[in-house]
């Protein structure tokens, strides 16, 4: 036990993109069901429904323009919050498995639902400071999503508070960003590829007669939507405990050295 300490403590402040991948495809294999079926519900099923939502004509958009707007604020709140509340829960499940340890699902729930708020705020000032740096320049834009990458793991694990999340993800980004940054266009560049490439089989198959159009391209979306949240969900957990350990240490190999 000792020895593994050690040996995990001469890795301190290495941030390692293929240890990062390794163990974020770990943690999903560990609970495959968990991650593929809360990231289709919560993410894949509703933009798929979207294409099957009638858009309103002209006469009810000018006579219930009101109504309407009220009903896509409701329903962008809801998808958000159960979107992020889902977000909360593979983060602390994917964590508590990489720590080493496993806690009650009904704990990572509640746990989960008590950061939704915070999560949702957070999330918009995220937005809002990203998209602020980037209509100055494209730099600035992209350092802020490098900097706080790691915020919502802080946020749901140590709930320290927005700001103080934002700035604890800064600290564990120091002197790693170019790694950060690495995977971040490693993990968005892959899906992007993903999606052209899904795209044009996609119109292939249509264009051979193969199905309905409508049909094969929600088909794709949900396959799509689900793979990234349960994949970009998994590698966020594994930069935040590969990032924190460097920074702080892995505390809890230290606690299971001291009482072994």
């Amino acid at each position: 036990m000792i020895a593994d300490v050690a040996t995990r403590e001469q890795g301190r402040g290495d941030l390692s993109i293929g240890r990062v991948l390794a163990r974020a495809s770990e943690v999903i294999a560990a609970a495959p069901l968990l991650f593929l079926g809360i990231s289709l519900a919560t993410a894949a099923l509703p933009q798929a429904l979207l294409r099957f939502v009638v858009p309103p004509d002209e006469w009810t958009i000018r006579h219930a323009f009101a109504e309407l707007l009220l009903v896509a604020v409701v329903a962008l709140i809801a998808w958000a919050a159960l979107h992020y509340g889902a977000q909360a829960l593979l983060l602390r499940v994917s964590v508590a498995r990489l720590d080493g340890g496993r806690e009650p699902l009904v704990v990572s729930v509640a746990g989960a639902a008590a950061v939704v708020a915070p999560m949702l705020a957070m999330m918009l000032v995220f937005a809002m400071a990203a998209l602020a740096g980037t209509m100055l320049l494209i730099v600035p834009g992209i350092m802020l999503v490098v900097m706080w990458s790691v915020a919502a793991p802080v946020l749901v694990i140590e709930r320290p508070g927005i700001l103080a999340a934002l700035a604890r993800s800064r600290a564990l980004t120091r002197g790693h960003r170019w790694r950060v940054f690495g995977l971040l266009l490693l993990v968005y560049g892959t899906y992007w590829m993903a999606g052209v490439g899904l795209g044009v089989g996609t119109g292939l198959a249509v264009a051979g007669g193969a199905g309905t159009g409508s049909l094969i391209t929600t088909g794709v979306t949900i396959v799509l939507a689900t793979g990234f949240m349960a994949i970009s969900t998994a590698i966020q957990a594994a930069l935040y405990v590969e990032l924190r350990d460097g920074h702080d240490g892995p505390a809890g190999y230290r606690l299971r050295a001291i009482f072994a």
